[in-house]
């Protein structure tokens, strides 16, 4: 969808750093059973109320696919008292370190700014359901995320300048309104990657045709462009509709039906 968190890291050293750090974490209890032994009891036998049950494992992530590190940060969020219990207990282990207060905060607020795309990735990727329709919706909704990030009070400055890096990228090749809404084009071109240059036209007109999706095609299209995609999908299904009557007429009344 757009540049990854490993492209963009780098040129925000703090959030890199962070990310560096958070991985080494679950590399280390990964690659030791031992020590996601100590983890797992680290959360049984604590008195918080949210490691009652079965205890859970870190989770690796994949560069590449924004889900796995939105889930990788959210589980290592879940686990950081248990991690930092783990720390103070094992002192002489010099290959865990713990992150720095600032350290996981920073991983929090990128968890936050990747939720929404991990979401629609992992929908996107779906295969038991059609899925082209809502990629227009996918894409209005992940840039709010990154328009809500940014603008927030509580975002850090590193944390907003990584966010605008995803944004800049996203708008280079989705090129939205000055309002925000989404830009309709008929023409598809390629770029760099060989990736589309805008939103391909057959999703929006899967847009529109979907239940699901058709009134939010509304509010994210401008009115001109929606009017557009509507005359064009008008003009398609009159189209088809005359093909449809010239074929079938003929056969149709030159039959003789017979009642037996």
């Amino acid at each position: 969808m757009c540049t990854t968190l490993t492209t963009a890291a780098p040129n925000v050293p703090e959030v890199a750093m962070a990310m560096k750090n958070a991985r080494a974490i679950v590399q280390y209890f990964n690659k030791s059973t031992q020590a996601t032994k100590k983890l797992k009891d680290q959360q049984q036998e604590s008195s918080l109320a949210k490691y009652i049950g079965k205890p859970l494992n870190i989770l690796q992530d994949v560069k590449t696919r924004w889900w796995s590190t939105y889930r990788m940060l959210k589980r290592l969020r879940f686990l950081r008292e248990a991690i930092s219990h783990y720390v103070v207990d094992n002192p002489h282990d010099s290959d865990v370190v713990n992150l720095t207060p600032q350290e996981w905060r920073l991983c929090h607020q990128v968890e936050i700014t990747l939720q929404t795309m991990a979401f629609w990735q992992r929908v996107l990727e779906g295969e038991q359901y059609v899925t082209g329709s809502l990629v227009p919706l996918a894409i209005y909704t992940i840039r709010q995320t990154f328009l809500q990030v940014i603008a927030s009070v509580g975002s850090d400055p590193v944390v907003k300048k990584l966010t605008r890096i995803l944004l800049n990228d996203f708008d280079g090749r989705y090129h939205p309104t000055i309002e925000g809404r989404l830009n309709y084009t008929g023409d598809v071109a390629v770029g760099h990657g060989n990736r589309y240059i805008d939103i391909h036209p057959y999703f929006f007109k899967a847009s529109f045709l979907d239940p699901r999706t058709h009134h939010y095609l509304k509010k994210i299209l401008t009115v001109e462009n929606f009017n557009e995609v509507r005359l064009i999908i008008n003009s398609a299904l009159h189209h088809h509709h005359e093909t449809l009557v010239h074929i079938i007429s003929p056969t149709l009344f030159s039959r003789t039906y017979t009642c037996s």
